[in-house]
């Protein structure tokens, strides 16, 4: 029996609701697909789009999982489809849609999962930051620095035989400057034209979370506050500036689907809210 034939018949049984013989039949089908993977395109991507469908193949059934299991199912397969994509087929465009469509259906329905770590929730979602007038903000710096050279001459870029104007391209090479013994003087939140230097994530104090919340600080773990985030729901915002990468991100991993935080809190101090940008690779604090 071919795996293809297998898929089908995964599909009817899926159809009546015999989940237990769909997940069978797939889970052949995968199998006598891996053996025959081999390093074509074609090959690879009929093997992820089934590991795709197997993890997508039935809806969210608390009698049979959990909802932690279905999470993972959802994240799973959009790890997959995101795979498929990335093999740039002629089918890529479609993968595309579908990821944002799997990723969009789940926010409007069950909401994001708010990563934590020790003592403080990360915000990561763009539509929260913008609300809490963040969004708009970034990172602007002030630096010293000895001397600017030219990244094409190589002279000092004030000296008078340096014809060149930084961010020019002169013969397909652009010109930059190259700052000597630079040392930063001061970093200021504003509003930066430079979009990479916008804050990305907030790192809330989880006592002030709970104080938000009004909650009982004596009935509540703080260890694991389990924070999800239904605002798109409830407002019925459409979650077009959610990126799948991000998605990933504001569930606590990436697109890769590492098992690690995707950032690292060991140094920030509890009770204090810090930020960060694309542009200040450390946390800084507000």
């Amino acid at each position: 029996m071919s795996p293809f034939d297998l898929i089908l018949d995964a599909r009817k049984a899926a159809t009546i609701g015999n989940w237990d013989e769909s997940d069978q039949l797939y889970l052949m089908a995968i199998s006598i697909l891996e053996e025959r993977k081999d390093l074509s395109a074609d090959s690879k991507e009929n093997f992820l789009s089934v590991q795709a469908e197997y993890f997508s193949n039935r809806p969210y059934l608390p009698d049979i999982e959990t909802f932690d299991e279905f999470r993972c199912r959802v994240l799973l397969t959009i790890r997959y489809i995101n795979e498929c994509y990335k093999l740039n087929g002629k089918n890529s465009d479609l993968y595309f849609t579908k990821m944002y469509e799997i990723m969009r259906n789940f926010i409007k329905s069950y909401g994001c999962h708010i990563p934590e770590s020790e003592h403080h929730i990360i915000m990561s979602c763009p539509i929260q930051l913008d609300s809490d007038k963040f969004g708009s903000l970034g990172v602007n710096a002030g630096a010293y620095y000895d001397k600017a050279i030219c990244s094409i001459c190589k002279l000092d870029l004030l000296d008078k035989n340096c014809s060149h104007v930084i961010n020019r391209v002169y013969d397909d090479k652009q010109c930059v400057p190259i700052f000597e013994n630079d040392r930063i003087a001061h970093f200021a939140l504003d509003r930066p034209k430079d979009p990479k230097s916008r804050i990305t994530d907030i790192f809330y104090p989880k006592d002030m979370i709970i104080e938000k919340a009004q909650m009982d600080k004596s009935k509540v773990n703080l260890e694991k506050l389990n924070v999800n985030c239904t605002r798109c729901r409830q407002e019925r915002i459409d979650p077009v500036s959610i990126t799948p990468e991000l998605f990933f991100e504001m569930q606590g991993l990436n697109i890769s689907f590492d098992k690690e935080q995707k950032t690292e809190t060991k140094e920030l101090k509890k009770g204090v809210v810090y930020f960060k940008s694309l542009f200040s690779s450390n946390y800084k604090q507000m």
